[in-house]
Order: C-alpha cells, then structure tokens, then sequence
C-alpha cells in the first residue's frame, strides 16, 4: 500500500490569538519603580504637565562630620555641604512596522463605517463599490 504525503501548503496552520511579545511599559521592575523618593527606580512625569525637554534632578549630601559636643561653639566647625545635579533629558523614540496589505488579515483593516477605531470591526473586501 503506497503512502501519500499531503502538500504542506493543505495542511490545517492554526494561529493562536494571544502571544508572546517583550514588555517594555510592564515590566517586572514595576514594583520597585514610583514617583516617591523612597523607590529604588523614581519615575518622573513633570515633562507631561509642564513645558520643557530637561528635569535638573538636585542633589544635596548627608553631612558626614562629627560636628561638636555640649556646648561647644559652631562657628568655625562648619563643613561644606555636598551637593550636585543631573539633568534628564527627554526624547522621543519611535518605531514603526509597515505590513504588506496582502499579508494583513481581517482584524487589521479596520472598517470605515466602525466609528469606535476597534481594530476587530471589518471591512468586506470587495472589487466593486457600492453606494449608500
């Protein structure tokens, strides 16, 4: 009995619709990210509300002295105070994927009759137009 083997191209390809991409906005770094000094990672978002392309971030040092004791004099014992800044610049960074039409599926093609801009609404393709 001969054994037929079947094309690859009749051959059932299931997608699945969930899949597996890189976070880039949900990280597992999220719980030690905030707005709060106390967070290992500060996140800042005053360029959002606010003009600007640069936050100088200042920075002010512990003293590390041993300072005087009772009631001994301070002028004259001081010591300097460390202190500094970083600026933070912002800038965009944008990528962008063009998809060949004939390689886009129906989900893709949004319809120019679904006013909500949901990508699940289809259009009928079709060769020939018809008026309303």
């Amino acid at each position: 009995m001969a054994e037929t083997l079947i094309d690859s191209g009749l051959e059932i390809t299931r997608w699945r619709r969930n899949y597996f991409r890189e976070y880039t906005r949900a990280s597992r770094f999220a719980p030690y990210m905030g707005r709060g000094l106390e967070n290992i990672i500060v996140t800042m978002y005053e360029l959002q509300t606010e003009a600007g392309k640069t936050i100088i971030v200042p920075f002010v040092g512990k003293l590390t002295g041993s300072g005087v004791s009772g009631s001994q004099i301070l002028e004259g014992n001081e010591e300097d105070l460390g202190t500094g800044n970083m600026p933070v610049s912002v800038d965009w960074r944008r990528n962008a994927v063009i998809v060949p039409k004939s390689t886009q599926t129906c989900s893709m093609r949004p319809s120019p009759l679904c006013a909500s801009g949901n990508r699940t609404c289809c259009a009928r393709t079709s060769s020939a137009s018809s008026g309303p």
